[in-house]
């Protein structure tokens, strides 16, 4: 994925780490989700 990329709310990226649309559009952050879900 690159910079710019538009991409949809909480995208699955990889176990646990979550796409967070929360900055201006057509940028992102990724965040790694340490929350257990179902494990």
């Amino acid at each position: 994925i690159l910079p710019g990329r538009i991409i949809s709310p909480n995208t699955q990226l990889g176990p646990r780490v979550i796409v967070e649309r929360n900055l201006p559009a057509g940028t992102y952050s990724l965040r790694q989700e340490l929350i257990r879900t179902g494990d």
